[in-house]
């Protein structure tokens, strides 16, 4: 049963994904909504950055994108990653089998998901589910993201999420047409335990209306995405938004092999981290309009990074020969800022030596 269960969560085409992932979720997981002056951010040293803003082409296809490397759950800054959420998705299947009666019918398959869930750990790898993620802020110009670079400069670039098309991580036998769209939907994560447990049971009390074994096994994959989206609160200062993804859900289980030889491995802080390449399109065709600003952080050489960042958003970035005006101070956000190629380039000005 337990193996069955395991195949369940990591196989499914991509067509219900929509039901499992996509805008049925969003009653408890909303997309991110911005406050003024906020956005789509995603903080890289400077090597990471160079490789997001070199845009490639897909030799298959000749379309243009940007790539982006999505981290394996478990190797992420935050060791209870995704534990923490599960323990709250466990306690509340465990209240709901207790008061419900309409779920004791299925007491034993819930029985099943509930070990599987309160057992995903490190050393148990070979149960755990492929969950890639990639993290955002809502903050461009935050010390404490800064503060994780040291003494180097780090940059934090920009993206225009809501417009953002995604693909690069599911395999070419996935029942997948290249042109279907598939959004990037960006959802905020939640550090209280308090709304942990209210998107928890939101999601559970919309399935048990309508509970049937078929109903039952997405609720267990949508409260498993769920809590890939709980952190503890000793993270709340890093204002994180993430993107999910699986890339054995999005296909058949005779594709699931396959599609784990998708992810890739790099040495990183003296261990080695799995990852995954995530390709980004923007709808308006132009892959250019992905980027809105990039910031240069406080930090060694400075100047010279933001002289760099600049020659490089001119010849790579702009369709035309532009001048890079002058610079204006934001004293509010901390930065002084300047335009090229339709980006808005910045220049933190907070007191900060690494």
């Amino acid at each position: 049963m337990k193996n069955n269960i395991i195949q369940n969560l990591a196989c499914q085409n991509i067509a219900d994904w929509w039901e499992t992932y996509g805008d049925k979720l969003n009653h408890a997981l909303p997309k991110t909504k911005l406050k003024g002056g906020e956005g789509f951010f995603h903080y890289a040293p400077l090597a990471a950055a160079l490789s997001i803003l070199n845009i490639e082409e897909n030799k298959e296809s000749s379309r243009e994108h940007i790539c982006l490397w999505a981290s394996h759950f478990l190797f992420l800054n935050d060791e209870q990653e995704l534990s923490n959420g599960l323990d709250i998705v466990c306690s509340a299947l465990k209240k709901e089998l207790d008061q419900n009666p309409e779920m004791s019918d299925y007491k034993d398959i819930i029985g099943n998901y509930y070990d599987i869930f309160s057992k995903l750990t490190c050393d148990k790898l070979h149960d755990t589910p492929n969950h890639f993620i990639l993290c955002f802020c809502s903050h461009g110009n935050l010390k404490e993201q800064w503060q994780l670079y040291g003494k180097d400069c780090g940059v934090a670039i920009e993206f225009d999420l809501p417009e953002c098309l995604i693909d690069g991580f599911y395999p070419p036998s996935a029942q997948y047409n290249e042109n279907q769209q598939i959004p990037a939907i960006p959802r905020a994560v939640h550090y209280k335990d308090d709304n942990k447990k209210r998107c928890v049971e939101k999601i559970i009390a919309r399935r048990i209306k309508d509970l049937n074994a078929n109903n039952l096994h997405v609720l267990m994959r949508q409260v498993l995405a769920a809590a890939s989206f709980m952190k503890h609160p000793c993270f709340q200062a890093e204002k994180e938004t993430r993107l999910l993804f699986l890339p054995s859900f999005y296909c058949d289980e005779h594709s699931a092999i396959e599609a784990l030889k998708l992810v890739q491995y790099r040495e990183h802080n003296d261990t080695i981290k799995p990852y995954m390449k995530v390709n980004f399109r923007h709808r308006s065709g132009d892959v250019r309009n992905l980027i809105k600003s990039v910031t240069v952080g406080p930090g060694k050489n400075q100047q010279l990074v933001v002289n760099a960042i600049l020659k490089l958003l001119q010849t790579r970035f702009s369709k035309k020969i532009e001048m890079i005006p002058h610079w204006e101070k934001c004293n509010a956000n901390d930065y002084e800022h300047t335009n090229i190629a339709h980006i808005q380039v910045r220049r933190s000005t907070l007191p900060f030596r690494g």
